[in-house]
This record gives C-alpha cells, structure tokens and sequence, in this order.
C-alpha cells in the first residue's frame, strides 16, 4: 500500500512538472531582444539574434536560443531539433566577422544574412 501511495504522489508530481514546462502560447513571455536585433519564435522556442558590423558585407549573427525563458547551452557543432528547425551551436569565436556564433539554424543557407529584411 505503501508503495502504491509513493508511486501515485511521485506520477502527480511528474506529470505536474511535465505540465508546467509546457509554454502557454496565449501568455508566453519572450526573451529580450537586443538593440538593432530580432526573434524567431515557433512553439514556445526563440532564436535570438544580435548582428556584428549590420548591414554591411561582412554583417554576422550572434544567436542565443531559449525554450520559454530557460536559455539552451550549447557545445560547438551540437545539433537540436526544435520547432524552429534543425539548430547549430557554431561556438563562442568566429574566424570572419560574417561567422555566425551562438545558435542559429543548422542550414547555412537558411541563416538570413541580409540585415534589412528584419524587422
């Protein structure tokens, strides 16, 4: 009996918690978005993007990605699926200044390089 009260008490606590770290879309708060930079936002998930040298040839891109609020860490050349799409961590340190760094899609092709389409 005893064990059967534990196990109840430790599935309402898990399903609990499962429950809460669900983003309520309707209320969802967001990351704070640098000066002159911009969010991508898909299923509770943020990128956020802080840009080097904007609008230039060599602009690049600095992204943190955030579940919620909760920053995601990341090691160089890690790789996530979120609802955003398939994410690289591409490290602290760029060898150009176009270089991304921090998170930012996994697909070069896919990162937005041109400064003036931001909103």
């Amino acid at each position: 009996m005893r064990k059967a009260v534990v196990l109840f008490v430790v599935s309402v606590f898990v399903a609990g918690f499962l429950v809460s770290c669900e983003p309520d879309t309707d209320k969802e708060k967001k990351p704070p978005v640098p000066e002159g930079g911009k969010i991508i936002s898909k299923g509770g998930w943020h990128l956020v993007i802080a840009y080097r040298a904007k609008g230039t040839k060599s602009e690049g891109q600095e992204g943190k990605l955030y579940r919620g609020l909760i920053p995601i860490p990341g090691a160089e050349g890690q790789e996530l699926d979120t609802p955003l799409g398939k994410m690289k961590y591409y490290g602290d340190k760029y060898v150009h200044l176009w270089d991304p760094t921090g998170w930012n899609y996994a697909d070069k092709a896919q990162i937005e390089k041109n400064a003036s389409k931001h909103h």
